[in-house]
Parts: C-alpha cells; structure tokens; sequence
C-alpha cells in the first residue's frame, strides 16, 4: 500500500518486538528492539523454534506490501538485551 500512514502519521514500516512481563501492571508493553523493514507488512508468520541456538527462536517471514517476502531471525535481533 504506497503511501499509507499509519495513526502517528509515519510511512516508515518496522518490525517491533515488545517486552512481555508477567509480574507487571503497566497497561503498555515496552519495545525490546525495532528493525526497519522495506515494506508494510501484509502478512507475519513465526515458525516453530529449530534445535540450533542460532535458530532458537524460530524465524519471522512476512508477505510485504510491494509483493516481496521478508525474512527475519528473532534471536539476532534480540540477543544484545
């Protein structure tokens, strides 16, 4: 979808992964790690985790807006925090 906006006006398409805690009341979640994407996304898939570390979390594929597939590792992008 060229052009669209999403609610705070950005065109900019990223892919978030937020803190999830248990033991917390906070009403919003805190964002672990953002990383830019080419595209909006139109579909997300996460797969199951493989029995590799560097594959421990499985991995993300989405459809994006202009036609092309996106793949991302969640542990990469996660294991600095």
């Amino acid at each position: 979808m060229s052009g669209a906006v999403d609610l705070s006006f950005s065109s900019s398409a990223n892919l978030e992964i937020f803190k999830l805690d248990f033991q917390s009341d906070a009403p919003d979640l805190p964002l672990a790690v953002s990383a830019p994407s080419p595209d909006r996304f139109n579909r997300l898939s996460w797969s199951k985790p493989a029995s590799s570390e560097e594959f421990s979390l499985g991995l993300l594929a989405s459809g994006l807006g202009d036609g092309s597939i996106g793949v991302w590792n969640p542990w990469t992008m996660i294991r600095c925090l």
